[in-house]
């Protein structure tokens, strides 16, 4: 019995090594933040990063998911695009961005406008 369940171990721990990596997730959107401003929505709330931001040529006004105090740099980040649902019709859009950062860090931000 001893030795069916070493074999079982062996067999299974074999079979998790040999398991192609998990593919990571493909930051190819290059966004460039050209405004960054910290908003307190009310007394009782964090402050949220409010980013003015240029995604193919399009402009946008981003917020972050999570409370931020910081400021985010401005300058050239790698994003990748994690939610884009649409209402109905064409009408109404839901984008959510990840950003991922130099020591490989990420923060969610959505869409809140959208500029010409």
């Amino acid at each position: 019995m001893k030795l069916r369940l070493l074999l079982f171990v062996l067999l299974w721990s074999a079979s998790v090594w040999a398991a192609p990596p998990a593919k990571q997730p493909e930051y190819n959107v290059k966004v460039h933040v050209s405004a960054s401003r910290s908003v307190k929505h009310s007394e009782s709330t964090p402050r949220y990063q409010y980013l003015d931001v240029t995604i193919d040529g399009k402009k946008y006004e981003l917020e972050s998911v999570l409370g931020v105090a910081d400021l985010l740099m401005l300058g050239d980040y790698n994003a990748r695009l994690v939610t884009d649902r649409h209402g109905r019709g064409e009408y109404d859009s839901y984008q959510e961005y990840e950003f991922q950062f130099p020591d490989m860090k990420t923060r969610e931000y959505h869409v809140v406008g959208r500029l010409e």
